[in-house]
């Protein structure tokens, strides 16, 4: 067995092994858009940034997606990536295909290694592989009163949509916003691969100002629940100063109270408690009756843990990470909000 990266001529052995391993109606199996532009899109890869294990015959036996993207702390950035999609056949799994790949991924050169959707055996494994486990994101959300008045008014903070970003958000990311966070850098350009680029979703962008200068930053979508329940509407991302979030946050429970959504969701482990709370959320409690899936609709909350692996020195983080001051992690990141199965 080798393990080694993908290439260019394998995408379709890639995706039957998805089908075949993991479930046949899987959309990567089925999406190559989608699998491209998750795994490699960022970076422009020819290849999908996938590490496999093949059998001598060429067969794949394993798989670790990568989605490399830069990491801020306090203002420094260094190399990091999501890993997600972890997976070995039968026989992969008899030769150990899932720990090769594993450490194949330790060896990549990056200084932090993420990962959202950890299941319940990776979440016993990992810890002794010096990873530290977050179970689970925190979720939090809003019953949205379809006749309460808006709450977006005239304050000295304005909500605007974008469809394009550039250097004007770039300045606010590192000047204002980055030296006080640890998580993902969310330049331009990230985020306009992340939501404006989509293949497949249709993100919302908001820039929240205060006299013209941008201040903060929101992005959400309007989900369907399955072909006749309402919709519901995922918060997926959310930065800015405190009244910079206090008026995103009004702003998209505006747009879920004019799309008809009864529901507003964000996950994120920021300290942004005093703005949600005002803004209607509360915590969701893991496993409770707030479904979280709607394509398909799944009628209760479905939690996910993150595993999080600091492997550079240089990070000051080796051992403690989920302790660091100005943790922003958030669904956005890695791969949990994207379409599951083929419509």
């Amino acid at each position: 067995m080798e393990v080694r990266p993908c290439r260019p001529d394998e995408v379709g052995a890639l995706q039957a092994f998805i089908a075949e391993t993991w479930r046949a109606d899987h959309v990567l199996a089925h999406d190559e858009d989608l699998l491209r532009w998750q795994f490699g899109g960022l970076v422009g890869s020819d290849a999908p940034t996938v590490v496999l294990a093949v059998a001598d015959d060429g067969t794949v036996l394993g798989m670790q997606g990568v989605i490399e993207a830069p990491l801020t702390i306090h203002g420094r950035t260094v190399r990091a990536a999501w890993l997600a999609n972890l997976m070995a056949s039968p026989e992969g799994r008899a030769q150990g295909a899932g720990m090769k790949l594993l450490w194949a991924s330790f060896k990549m050169g990056y200084d932090v290694l993420l990962s959202l959707g950890v299941n319940a055996d990776m979440r016993a494994t990992l810890p002794s592989l010096r990873y530290e486990i977050l179970d689970p994101l925190p979720r939090w959300a809003a019953v949205v009163d379809a006749a309460a008045p808006t709450g977006t008014g005239a304050g000295p903070v304005a909500v605007e949509p974008v469809d394009r970003l550039d250097d004007e958000w770039d300045r606010v990311w590192d000047l204002d916003l980055a030296p006080s966070l640890v998580g993902t850098r969310r330049d331009a350009r990230f985020l306009t691969w992340r939501y404006l680029a989509h293949p497949t979703f249709t993100y919302a962008v908001r820039l929240a100002r205060r006299r013209g200068a941008a201040v903060g930053l929101a992005v959400h979508r309007v989900e369907a629940a399955g072909a006749t329940g309402p919709p519901a509407v995922r918060l997926v991302e959310l930065v800015g100063d405190p009244e910079a979030r206090s008026a995103l946050l009004a702003d998209v429970v505006d747009t879920a109270r004019s799309a008809g959504a009864p529901l507003v969701d964000w996950y994120g482990t920021a300290p942004y408690d005093d703005e949600l709370r005002t803004a209607g959320f509360v915590p969701v409690e893991a496993g409770g009756p707030v479904p979280s899936r709607f394509s398909p609709l799944v009628p209760h909350d479905v939690p996910f843990a993150g595993a999080f692996r600091a492997q550079a020195k240089h990070t000051g983080l080796v051992g403690r990470f989920l302790s660091a001051p100005g943790l922003h992690l958030t669904k956005g990141d890695g791969d949990m909000d994207r379409p599951n199965i083929v419509p």
